[in-house]
C-alpha cells in the first residue's frame, strides 16, 4: 500500500471542476458542489459556443462576470 499511494504528488489534492445540469442530478461522485447558476453559461455567446472552459476567451468572459471571483474565494478555502 505504502509504495502504492505514499507518493508526494500522488497524495496532493486533487480536484476536478465539472459542468453538468441540475436536470439530471448531482454528479454520483461528487464529494463537494459549488453552484455557479448565477453566472452566465458560455455556450450561449455565439463566439465562444465551440470552445471549452480551458480556452483563455471562455475563461475571461466567466471570470469578467459580476460575482464570479467573489464566489471564488469562498470555495477555495473549503478545497484547503
Amino acid at each position: 500500500m505504502r509504495a502504492a499511494f505514499d507518493v508526494a504528488e500522488d497524495t496532493a489534492l486533487r480536484l476536478n471542476v465539472v459542468s453538468f445540469g441540475f436536470k439530471y442530478g448531482l454528479p454520483v461522485d461528487a464529494d463537494m458542489v459549488a453552484d455557479c447558476r448565477f453566472l452566465p453559461n458560455p455556450h450561449w455567446v455565439p463566439a465562444l459556443a465551440p470552445l471549452t472552459g480551458e480556452d483563455q476567451e471562455v475563461r475571461d468572459y466567466v471570470l469578467g462576470q459580476p460575482g464570479a471571483l467573489s464566489s471564488l474565494t469562498p470555495t477555495s478555502r473549503r478545497c484547503a
